[in-house]
């Protein structure tokens, strides 16, 4: 019985501890959470603001990013080279936050010197990772190469998503006035003549051509009747 008593306090404690860890790491689980993403160029800052007073701060990779903590709760993140990190800040509340942080080329600048280079082109530079992405409408392909070749310089990758747009063909206006009764109308005709022979057959008013090199013309008359 003795034996019994002794040992029942440190069974009681046992299972009071087994039911106390749980809730525990619920709490811990519970004080972290996920920041926006920092997305910044390479030799560029970003100022981040947290909601809290820092208490401290840490990046994964100080090789592509550095944290500069300016307040209680600001800090400067420096882009040193392109790539992915992880910024974690740990605040006085006991919450612990982890900001995802990419540094990529900087389009910004690239964007910049189109606009000086081509000023009447419509050039939009973005950027992911080490890879410049080209897109928007421009008026030839001269302009293309040309934009290509000087993102290509920096030794970045380069996506081309430029487009030409297709000049529009002007067909010539054919028509004929024709009055009746005091009424002046204007009918549309085309008179096609071949530089080949072409064997032609009408058929409910329609022209059966072949394949022939075909050469349009057109001619406008006026028509009187009473």
């Amino acid at each position: 019985m003795r034996a019994s008593a002794r040992l029942l306090p440190l069974v009681v404690g046992i299972a009071v501890y087994g039911l106390t860890q749980p809730v525990a790491a619920a709490g811990q689980a519970a004080g972290s959470q996920e920041g926006r993403t920092v997305n910044l160029a390479k030799g560029t800052a970003q100022l981040v603001t947290h909601p809290a007073s820092m208490r401290r701060v840490s990046v994964a990779s100080a090789d592509v990013a550095e944290a500069v903590v300016v307040s209680p709760n600001e800090l400067l993140i420096h882009g040193r080279e392109i790539g992915t990190t992880s910024l974690v800040i740990w605040d006085a509340e006991g919450g612990r936050t982890l900001y995802p942080v990419e540094v990529t080329l900087d389009a910004a600048a690239l964007q910049t010197h189109f606009r000086a280079l081509f000023p009447d082109e419509q050039i939009e530079v973005s950027a992911s990772g080490n890879v410049y992405i080209l897109s928007g409408s421009i008026s030839n392909a001269t302009v293309a190469e040309r934009a290509v070749e000087i993102a290509e310089a920096s030794e970045a990758m380069v996506v081309n998503n430029m487009s030409i747009p297709r000049p529009h063909q002007i067909l010539p206006s054919c028509c004929s006035t024709r009055t009746t009764r005091g009424v002046t109308t204007k009918v549309l005709s085309r008179r096609v003549s071949s530089t080949r022979s072409a064997r032609t057959s009408s058929t409910r008013g329609a022209v059966l051509r072949s394949h022939s090199p075909t050469r349009s013309t057109c001619s406008c008359s006026t028509t009187t009747s009473g």
